[in-house]
């Protein structure tokens, strides 16, 4: 039943009809091909991200870009992913960040692009700290054009991230040369000084306990974050409990049933978004005998390539084989199986990449898509519990109480399967073995014994 599919190669028929050769080039040889570019006076710009997906010795690499529309080729604000830049006192590199990270880096950076260029500047040179604030409180409070919900705030973190994102681009447009040889400035920053960029020293905990100092750049602007007259911040929850899982699985059995595995594996596999996405036929193994600590294991040790085109479905974050908590393996076995008849019914089964998440169009889903669907589901499972709720059950009022009015997101999942874990094994290291955060040969002979008649007690409580 369970084909292992790899690491596949991309076809050169694939390349060809799917990216463009001189463009790839392009993002491949940046260095040897960074010509010194003349500034263009701009006239009202849109832009947006653009991704390149290529398997490189076996191992995807994504090259991020940024594309003018109606302009061939991605804009000269690409070198910023990928140029060292910085002062004597202050060197900052982006082009080894994890594909994640610099996907954090260009959405934020795309949405501040549109919005200034909207204003009626017709030159980056005349960007000023006045404008970045504008963006920075109108990003804050949810009021930007292409923002979906303006009656609530985006979390503190959230904006001091994108503060960040700005600020290192600022420095870049500071700090940029025409030329790797010649000193003279890409941009001419008449609005920003030296002075402007400072650093901050802050902590770090790390794996063994220790804490480790670094510095980062101070904010180029200050942003007033007060949202407490102005609606609720939208953060995730994490205070939820199975019974939360229970109502997710139950109304998208009813209205998306192609993701209610997916579901499934955020709650009892702990798995990562990214990682959900990368699910296919070959990944769910039974483990070998010699580890005694779980029956069922997911093979997670590489990235695959499940549709023809560039598009990525997801990533996973850690290579790993992820061991499945043995209280959960029979519920999984018997989900894998539902969802392959699902598949079946559709005409889905032998997809060619074995993909075991659909879209509409029969590609592999992709995370952005199952996150749309999954919000659908979360808002649903709210309102069936405050109706629960309403009805005077008692496990609908306590739930209603931990969620807070907070959205659900498959990350929430992950917190309520770690707090599961914690409770059931209460230590911190099994908990990080069935996170995923270990690999599971080297970790399986410091997995302590587990109460499973406890811990099967506890999830029957809540699941069925």
């Amino acid at each position: 039943m369970y084909r292992d599919l790899g690491t596949l190669n991309l076809d050169n028929d694939d390349i060809v009809d799917s990216i463009e050769i001189d463009e790839l080039r392009f993002f491949i040889n940046r260095k040897t091909n960074s010509k010194g570019l003349d500034i263009i006076n701009l006239r009202s710009k849109e832009f947006r991200g653009v991704r390149i997906n290529v398997l490189v010795g076996g191992i995807y690499k994504t090259f991020f870009g940024i594309k003018e529309e109606s302009a061939k080729g991605v804009h000269e604000f690409t070198d910023f992913f990928y140029d060292d830049f910085g002062l004597a006192e202050i060197k900052i590199g982006l082009s080894d960040k994890a594909s994640n990270t610099l996907n954090n880096y260009s959405k934020p950076l795309i949405k501040f692009l549109n919005y200034i260029y909207k204003q009626g500047i017709k030159n980056i040179e005349e960007l000023d700290k006045d404008m970045i604030k504008e963006f920075l409180n109108l990003y804050s409070y949810n009021l930007l054009p292409d923002d979906c919900k303006s009656d609530t705030c985006r979390s503190k973190t959230e904006v001091n991230r994108v503060n960040q994102v700005i600020t290192k681009f600022i420095f870049w447009l500071f700090t940029s040369k025409k030329t790797a040889r010649n000193k003279k400035l890409k941009y001419n920053m008449k609005y920003f000084e030296a002075s402007d960029f400072k650093t901050m020293q802050y902590s770090r905990k790390l794996k063994s306990g220790g804490i480790e100092y670094r510095y980062k750049l101070r904010d180029i602007v200050t942003v007033n974050l007060d949202n407490s007259n102005n609606g609720q911040k939208r953060s995730k929850a994490i205070r939820g409990t199975l019974y939360t899982v229970k109502k997710l699985i139950e109304v998208s059995r009813i209205i998306d049933p192609m993701i209610t595995f997916a579901i499934i594996l955020d709650s009892f596999a702990g798995l990562r978004l990214g990682e959900v996405m990368q699910m296919h036929n070959g990944r769910l193994k039974l483990i070998d005998s010699r580890f005694k600590s779980c029956s069922l294991y997911i093979d997670l040790t590489s990235d695959s390539r499940l549709r023809s085109d560039r598009v990525k479905t997801g990533e996973i974050k850690v290579n790993r084989e992820q061991p499945i908590f043995e209280v959960f393996a029979d519920v999984i076995r018997d989900e894998y199986l539902e969802h392959q008849e699902l598949l079946l019914q559709k005409g889905f089964l032998m997809h060619k990449y074995g993909a075991l998440f659909i879209n509409e169009e029969g590609k592999a889903m992709t995370s952005d898509n199952y996150m749309k669907r999954f919000r659908a589901i979360a808002e649903q499972a709210i309102i069936n519990i405050k109706i629960e709720a309403a009805k005077g059950n008692e496990l609908a009022i306590r739930e209603e109480r931990l969620l807070e009015g907070k959205i659900i997101t498959p990350h929430s999942l992950r917190y309520i399967y770690s707090q599961f874990i914690k409770e059931v094994v209460g230590e911190r290291t099994a908990v990080a073995y069935f996170r995923g955060d270990q690999n599971i040969k080297s970790q399986d002979t410091y997995i302590p014994e587990t109460n499973l008649k406890k811990a099967k007690e506890l999830f029957m409580s809540y699941f069925v």
